[in-house]
């Protein structure tokens, strides 16, 4: 049975995650948002408190699946163009510069959907490039390791 590139598997990890994600925070702000709109008219009977706990979590499974939904989506996309990118580099021959190129075309496009400052979005790309050139050296220095025997 051929087994698949773990890269691959990634657009539906983060969909999964983006899923779990949208629902907490979803579900936590349409709960906030039913507070803050029926503040003004608490109930005084216990009827009326059961109608009212009842209709805020009826909405805010609502607002959280909404929000899973939408979340879930647009972590789904943002790992597909990684990996859409990461593989069209490959295509291209590019080898090592393929991961942070990829890497830099997702948080570019993250970056202008959100109009993030260019000072911050430099920042950051810096800090992003320093932390996977860290990572490269490590898995170097192991594989060399490897090579020669040495255990570290």
């Amino acid at each position: 049975m051929p087994t698949l590139d773990p890269k691959f598997q990634l657009p539906a990890l983060a969909s999964s995650v983006g899923f779990t994600i949208g629902l907490f925070r979803g579900s936590r702000k349409s709960g906030l948002q039913y507070l803050a709109e029926n503040a003004h008219k608490a109930p005084t009977t216990v009827k009326g408190w059961y109608l009212y706990k009842k209709q805020k979590n009826i909405r805010m499974i609502l607002g959280g699946f909404t929000q899973a939904g939408r979340d879930g989506v647009l972590l789904a996309a943002l790992g597909t163009g990684w990996v859409a990118t990461e593989e069209g580099l490959k295509f291209a021959g590019l080898g090592d510069f393929r991961e942070p190129a990829a890497g830099l075309a997702v948080a570019a496009a993250v970056s202008a959907a959100y109009r993030l400052p260019f000072r911050r979005v430099a920042v950051l790309a810096v800090a992003g490039g320093l932390c996977k050139l860290g990572l490269r050296l490590v898995a170097q220095a192991q594989k060399e390791a490897g090579e020669t025997g040495e255990t570290a």
